[in-house]
């Protein structure tokens, strides 16, 4: 089994390589519209798949929504785990055994 920090250490690695990616890909498409101005039109955005990684956009967004899950997964471990024991050390303030 992997210790937390490893497994944190990656969640924040990914995010970063996933933001640069991204902030990439904004710039190679306005790179792209200030080559080819045009007078008559605005400024058309063409998104294409060989931005992303290995021409797959989908892996960008599988990152994105495991990065996501595992950060919901995290918030509610925590509140489930705060409120066991919270509950405990009030059962334990009363006396009570449980």
């Amino acid at each position: 089994m992997l210790p937390d920090t490893l497994i944190t250490m990656d969640k924040s690695q990914l995010l970063l390589a996933v933001g640069a990616k991204l902030e990439h890909i904004i710039t190679r498409l306005a790179q792209e519209i200030a080559e080819n101005p045009t007078d008559d039109q605005a400024a058309r955005v063409k998104p294409s798949d060989h931005h992303f990684w290995f021409h797959r956009p989908g892996i960008v967004l599988y990152v994105i929504h495991f990065i996501l899950f595992q950060n919901a997964f995290e918030i509610a471990f925590f509140f489930w785990i705060w409120v066991s024991t919270k509950q405990t050390l009030i059962f334990d303030a009363f006396g009570n055994s449980h």
